[in-house]
């Protein structure tokens, strides 16, 4: 006969959640190329190819400073995470971008216990 089987989570831990953030970025300095020109030779591009060049083609037209709104999840499973966010600029949408990060948490409480025990024995 068949038996049947409890089904079990070798990770005891799970966790989703959303996140959001809004927030104003000030744009400091002009950008930075990899090469000498470079900025004359976007500029020189656009013109042939009849594009108006503007903040959401061209680095050289950031704004000073402007808004922006950030949309994300974050996945947590046992002691490792994994997080994406999607960040908006309002007038820049040349900075639009997405950020993602791994990484672990480290369980303090655990490691400082197990230590206290170690010493103990």
């Amino acid at each position: 006969s068949k038996t049947k089987r409890k089904v079990e989570f070798a990770v005891p831990y799970f966790r989703v959640h959303g996140c959001g953030t809004i927030g104003k970025v000030d744009f400091l300095s002009a950008p930075e190329y990899t090469f000498s020109g470079a900025s004359e030779r976007l500029l020189d591009l656009q013109n042939k190819l009849e594009i108006t060049p503007d903040a959401s083609n061209n680095p050289d037209f950031l704004p000073a400073s402007t808004t922006f709104t950030g949309l994300g999840i974050n996945v947590e499973i046992g002691s490792v995470f994994f997080n994406t966010t999607w960040y908006q600029y309002q007038d820049a949408a040349i900075a639009n971008h997405r950020h993602h990060t791994v990484g672990g948490n480290i369980p303090l409480g655990r490691v400082v216990n197990s230590l206290r025990a170690r010493w103990m024995l």
